[in-house]
């Protein structure tokens, strides 16, 4: 009798663990995946994700101020776990002093862009100092990576001073070989602009 309940209870045990391993594979299989890569959970498809980095930044510097270009970035990313191409929203110019800067750093200035914008200009910033730019491009999903610059803004008043009191002196002239030349002279800038 003793041995036909310890059976029994072997049995049922079995069983249980037989079910529970069952439930959990099924609970596991409903389960959306994360894909390896990044972009949000989908329960098949394609992975979405956030945009590549705009391209061809490249900056112009003015009088206390710096003006950013780019274009939109050629991946614009997935959206809707099916592959649909993503849309961009918004672009975002972060910058800095200190080069490397990590986008949500202390003392990193930030500036949303609209997505039809593709330039802007930084005003308010000190020149001769270097400055380091990084611009993101965002869809639905989020913001993607940064394609970066640097440069420094310049005013006029850093630059020498054109030469004065140009005059034309002697005009010379030979028949033989059919040269001429001409001689003048000026007097040196007394600013010859700023230097690092």
């Amino acid at each position: 009798m003793k041995t036909d309940l310890l059976k029994s209870a072997k049995l049922l045990a079995v069983s249980f663990v037989l079910f529970v391993t069952a439930l959990s594979l099924v609970f596991i299989g409903c389960l959306p995946s994360i894909p390896a890569g990044g972009g949000q959970p989908t329960t098949g498809g394609t992975p979405d994700k956030a945009p590549g980095a705009p391209t061809g930044l490249a900056i112009t510097p003015g009088d206390g101020e710096i003006t950013l270009k780019w274009e939109a970035p050629t991946d614009t990313g997935t959206i809707n776990g099916d592959g649909t191409t993503g849309t961009i929203t918004s672009y975002t110019v972060y910058y800095s002093t200190t080069q490397g800067f990590a986008t949500g750093n202390a003392g990193v200035v930030k500036k949303v862009v609209r997505s039809s914008v593709l330039t802007t200009t930084i005003t308010s910033l000190t020149n001769r100092a270097m400055y380091y730019f990084k611009v993101t491009a965002s869809n639905a999903i989020g913001e993607g990576s940064a394609a970066e610059a640097n440069g420094a803004p310049e005013s006029d008043e850093a630059r020498a001073e054109a030469p004065t009191n140009l005059v034309f002196g002697t005009y010379t002239y030979d028949s033989t070989a059919k040269t001429s030349g001409l001689t003048l002279s000026w007097t040196a800038p007394s600013f010859t602009g700023l230097q690092d």
